[in-house]
């Protein structure tokens, strides 16, 4: 009887990138069926060999050709096109076509009424299909190791075949202890379990190895984690004698120990099966430490990775550690932990590289999406990113329209792979609450920087009547100021705490209970002194002046001025602010909506935005020596205190 090896995917789904077809299986398994096979005899096998009941799940089986143009994959639904996928399999000399399926439950309309589920096969029907049939591999569980288990059972009855084993554990139940021993009168080795109180035993069925039923992985990298995970949750370490592209050899960290398993490539494939396995620990108790070599950084990830699926990212380096020593019962360092962090993050949010190649296609659907929005991006000549700046459209017609034209402007550094530094320019609303204006980012904050982000936001805003800055004393700030927006006036952080109110009406009360004695003294009939014992002020109620400049800074009364109007009556207090204040520019400043850009999946952009090639910028070595301590403020004053037990005086920040 002629036999074909067919590997099998399943537990995924078909992608289509760029009109070619992959399919993303998460399990891989292989048979032997003969040439002869049948639609329905392979539809049995396929349901006995992913475990799967028939009568409730529908089976859709599916491959690739190999074509030199992209097609669509090629669905099995006959006799006749099983008999021509057995025909490509048989004659695939470079790679052996894997068959990927699908399955789906059937509705109860659809369920065959004369169709009982397949029966299991016999041993003897089974060795007569020629088949084997290897466990399920699942990928490692995103929050615990419960799903590893022992690779395969030695078997109790040699004179009977060896049976395939699934890997997943259906409950925590621990394996019993074998009574039997080796020849030598060798103790099974028992592993506790960190994460439980039980106690799980290795089987131990002799000294002398046993062939057993052939495991195939997709890769020697998917069996290389497996060992790995199996390793931390039985406590147990190996080393890797040999690796190559075809060869896999581990064995225990003990010389002593017998455990050892090798696997070697399939012909045609990248895909990896056991070969040999000898599931027999002889090694003591005592070889045991408190750190393995096998919980990676991936590894520790990934199964951590569940931590961070919402937006928040406060799980910490030290929380990893901490919940997997109490889990598993290892010590892991501070550096492995923070790696396993920044793996776990990029699994679940993607790579930081990968951030930038999108970022063309990002700025294009802001647009889009929020019209009148301005996106800028400036790369080198080596195509690695420089600068970008977003305003969007809403905020940018609220801001000319019902803000005060008053421009706080700011830098602060990323905490990220590339160390970048973002740029803000916001503005206050008649509710003192922030209003965004625009934002960048950068290399740092340094001339060129600052000098481009106020060229783009120049473009974005236009000629802004009377346009005030407010910034700290940052040198590169004052130049940029200074060379896009010559003709803008400028003012200190420091000096403008109380450029704008929080509450109007809270505001002129506070004010009018605070001016009520104070003497006013008319000058004519718009001008007054108003005595406050300190510097007094000067009120010109047409020119909307004050001498102590609060008025006009604000455009809103202060103390003179609420004073005036309480003592003549005839102005109000609410004509002299600014429109800004009124309720109906606070509710036109938010009465367009800002859209989300969707998913990536349906972005819509030109080809022009997507051959946009775009790097992530160059990373550079910070010179010197990292710095332990934090940079203070300006005006900050550093305590320095001496320590009551060793005396010696250090910086407390």
């Amino acid at each position: 009887m002629v036999l074909v090896r067919v590997p099998i995917l399943f537990n995924g789904e078909w992608i289509e990138q760029n009109d070619e077809y992959k399919f993303k299986g998460s399990k891989a398994k292989g048979i032997m069926i003969p040439r002869s096979t049948t639609y329905a005899e392979l539809v049995d096998k396929i349901a006995e060999v992913i475990d799967i009941d028939t009568s409730e799940f529908e089976i859709t089986m599916k491959f690739k050709l190999k074509t030199s143009d992209p097609m669509p994959p090629v669905t099995i639904q006959t006799n006749d096109d099983v008999e021509f996928f057995l025909e490509e399999v048989a004659s695939g000399m470079e790679f052996r076509n894997p068959l990927c399926i699908t399955f789906e439950r059937r509705s109860i309309s659809t369920v065959p009424v004369d169709r009982q589920p397949s029966p299991r096969l016999s041993w003897e029907e089974s060795h007569a299909f020629s088949s084997y049939v290897p466990p399920s591999f699942p990928i490692l569980s995103s929050n615990n190791f419960t799903e590893v288990n022992e690779f395969v059972t030695e078997v109790d009855c040699l004179d009977e075949p060896p049976l395939a084993v699934d890997l997943a554990l259906g409950d925590n139940t621990p394996a019993p202890i074998s009574s039997r021993t080796s020849n030598n009168g060798h103790v099974p080795r028992i592993n506790l379990l960190a994460s439980s109180s039980n106690l799980l035993a290795t089987e131990v069925s002799g000294d002398t190895d046993v062939s057993m039923v052939k495991e195939v992985f997709e890769s020697k990298e998917a069996l290389q984690e497996k060992l790995k995970a199996l390793a931390v949750k039985k406590r147990f370490q190996f080393k890797t004698p040999k690796s190559d592209k075809d060869l896999l050899v581990v064995v225990c960290m003990d010389d002593n120990c017998k455990w050892r398993l090798r696997a070697s490539r399939l012909k045609g494939c990248n895909m990896f099966e056991i070969r040999k396995y000898y599931n027999v620990h002889t090694c003591s108790l005592d070889s045991q430490e408190k750190d393995n070599r096998q919980a990676s950084s991936k590894l520790v990830g990934k199964n951590f990775r569940h931590k961070f699926d919402g937006a928040s990212s406060t799980y910490k380096p030290a929380d990893i550690m901490q919940d997997f020593q109490k889990e598993f019962g290892y010590e892991i360092s501070y550096h492995k932990a923070w790696r396993a962090r920044e793996f776990a993050m990029e699994m679940v949010r993607g790579s930081s590289a990968d951030s930038y190649h999108l970022l063309p296609s990002y700025m294009a659907m802001v647009e889009k999406k929020n019209p009148g929005s301005r996106t800028f991006i400036e790369k080198d000549s080596a195509n690695n990113f420089k600068y970008c700046f977003i305003a969007i459209g809403s905020s940018l017609r609220g801001f000319t329209s019902c803000i005060r034209p008053v421009i706080a402007v700011d830098g602060t550094f990323m905490r990220g792979k590339y160390k970048r530094t973002l740029f803000i320019a916001t503005s206050l609303d008649g509710n003192n609450q922030l209003y965004p204006v625009a934002f960048g980012v950068g290399d740092s904050e340094n001339d060129a920087s600052w000098e481009w982000f106020f060229m783009k936001l120049r473009e974005s805003i236009g000629d802004v009547p009377n346009l005030v800055f407010i910034s700290d004393r940052h040198g590169s700030i004052k130049k940029a100021i200074d060379k896009v927006f010559p003709t803008v006036g400028r003012d200190l952080a420091m000096d403008a705490c109380t450029l704008m109110t929080t509450w109007v009406e809270k505001q002129l009360k506070g004010k009018l209970d605070k001016s009520h004695t104070y003497p006013v003294i008319q000058i004519n009939f718009h001008e007054f002194i108003v005595k406050d014992g300190d510097l007094d002020g000067h009120v010109d109620v047409l020119q909307k002046t004050c001498s102590c400049n609060e008025f006009q800074i604000d455009q809103f009364p202060c103390e003179h001025v609420v004073a005036v109007c309480k003592h003549m009556r005839t102005y109000s207090v609410y004509d002299l602010c600014a429109h800004y204040y009124s309720v109906n520019a606070w509710v036109t400043a938010y009465a367009e909506s800002i859209y989300p850009v969707g998913p990536q999946e349906e972005w819509d952009v030109s080809e022009e935005v997507r051959a946009y090639v775009l790097s992530p910028p160059m990373k550079k070595r910070e010179v010197g020596r990292p710095r332990t301590t934090r940079i203070p403020s300006q005006g900050e004053d550093i305590v320095h205190r001496k320590c009551s037990r060793c005396g010696l005086r250090g910086i407390i920040d």
